[in-house]
């Protein structure tokens, strides 16, 4: 199904403009996990004439790389703020609607004066906007403090519930 990340992993493409990249992505391990793995792309890599034929030309190939920059700088403001902070029930929790798992996201809203408010924790389905093809109408957003504070609280009677009987 087409996205726009899609749109722009095609865009990125050298093999359109009659080329072959080499190193353009690598595998790196996801922290704390055992066996994930991601795609990473590179900054930098090696790229050679390839024996096919180009669907596009080199002149619109680079307009199109012009275009993609300066809408990445336009939009870079978006992960400045880029959320390092671990969303326990990421994952875990399941959208009440559709069934697939809410993840854990920040928001950060500036007051009229320009200062920062606290910033605001929360899970949200996945599928709230549209993402290959599937979209979501459970719009809510459920505060992070909230569900972890009632997470631990149920295994802390979980545990003294079994104390209490031994």
């Amino acid at each position: 199904m087409f996205d726009a990340g899609l749109i722009r992993k095609i865009l990125k493409n050298p093999v359109y403009n009659g080329k072959i990249a080499f190193g353009r992505r690598t595998l790196e391990k996801v922290h704390g996990t055992r066996n994930q793995y991601k795609q990473v792309e590179q900054d930098e890599y090696l790229i050679s004439e390839g024996i096919h034929e180009s669907i596009v030309s080199d002149e619109v190939w680079q307009a199109a790389q012009v275009k993609l920059k300066s809408q990445a700088k336009k939009y870079e403001h978006v992960n400045k703020g880029k959320d390092t902070r671990t969303h326990l029930l990421s994952g875990i929790v399941k959208c009440p609607i559709c069934g697939v798992g809410m993840f854990g996201n920040k928001c950060t809203k500036k007051k009229k004066d320009g200062t920062k408010y606290k910033d605001f924790y929360y899970y949200g389905c996945k599928h709230r906007q549209m993402i290959r093809g599937h979209k979501c109408t459970f719009s809510k957003q459920i505060r992070e403090e909230l569900l972890d504070d009632a997470v631990c609280k149920f295994h802390f009677l979980y545990k003294n519930f079994f104390f209490f009987i031994c």
